[in-house]
């Protein structure tokens, strides 16, 4: 992440070195919410490092939950461009009962649902209502 500097002024410049970092897909996505988004974002994520923390614990502590005891309808969406976190993807649909892992070959992190965010909603909806069969 070298040259990607959180107090940088320009958004448009700091948007395009992260976009840079990412693969096709997702800097696609992003960029499409404007560089004061992204600079927003980054700026964020960069500046105050408790969310990257977090993550970075679950990896490496002891869960005080068992995914195991998971009672609801559960899907797991994730790109096959993503390989560390369709691992992760694997781990909890081996661990959570009836859980359904959808791993999408061409797309990465973002694009997962981005590119997908209808048949996702649509998928949730029926979750939420109760449909066995839903999509």
């Amino acid at each position: 992440m070298a040259g990607i500097v959180p107090t940088d002024p320009d958004d448009q410049a700091l948007a395009d070195r992260w976009l840079a970092t990412m693969p096709t897909q997702d800097a696609a996505l992003l960029r499409s919410a404007g560089a004061g988004f992204v600079a927003a974002s980054v700026r964020e994520a960069l500046t105050d490092p408790d969310g990257y923390l977090r993550d970075a614990a679950l990896l490496s502590r002891e869960w005080h939950t068992d995914p195991g005891k998971t009672g609801c309808p559960t899907r797991l969406w994730y790109g096959g461009l993503d390989a560390r976190a369709r691992r992760g993807g694997e781990w909890f649909a081996a661990r959570i009962p009836g859980a359904e892992l959808e791993v999408r070959p061409d797309a990465s992190h973002w694009a997962t649902l981005g590119a997908h965010w209808s048949a996702t909603l649509t998928w949730l909806a029926g979750a939420m209502r109760g449909d066995r069969g839903h999509p």
